[in-house]
């Protein structure tokens, strides 16, 4: 599982399929994962999202070894800009922002997309998908 950023650097595909092979798997066997965050919405929307994740720019070097998920958070908020979170987002009201996005993805290599929308309202980001995305993704 990754990232899209990850995902689309240059060798990153190519690393993980001789990984598969070094560790005698089949690498064409393989699911390649990719967490997508979106936001259904504009700044605003962003920004609200960006509140509940805004450890995860330095989620990785940062955070990785801390239990304390009170202190990983006073930690975030004084040093991670919200900007910072959701400028690796898709952020956008535009259903076929949110196809391209995904198809871009599939286009670098992944075979499973996992929508992660920071909305608070999960059930009209589903509606959106279902209605406005999923078809401009298929056709």
């Amino acid at each position: 599982m990754t990232d899209p950023k990850t995902l689309k650097k240059p060798g990153a595909l190519e690393a993980f399929r001789e990984g598969a092979r070094d560790a005698k798997k089949d690498a064409t066997s393989l699911e390649v994962l990719v967490e997508h965050f979106v936001v259904l919405g504009g700044k605003a929307e962003a920004e609200e999202a960006a509140r509940l994740w805004r450890f995860l720019p330095k989620a990785w070097t940062d955070y990785v070894d801390n239990p304390d998920p009170r202190d990983i958070e006073r930690r975030a908020e004084k040093s991670v800009k919200l900007e910072d979170v959701y400028s690796q987002w898709l952020v956008s009201e535009d259903a076929q922002a949110h196809a391209d996005s995904i198809k871009e993805l599939f286009a670098a290599g992944a075979t499973q997309i996992f929508v992660h929308a920071g909305n608070h309202d999960q059930q009209r980001v589903i509606d959106f998908y279902q209605r406005e995305v999923l078809p401009r993704v298929r056709g």
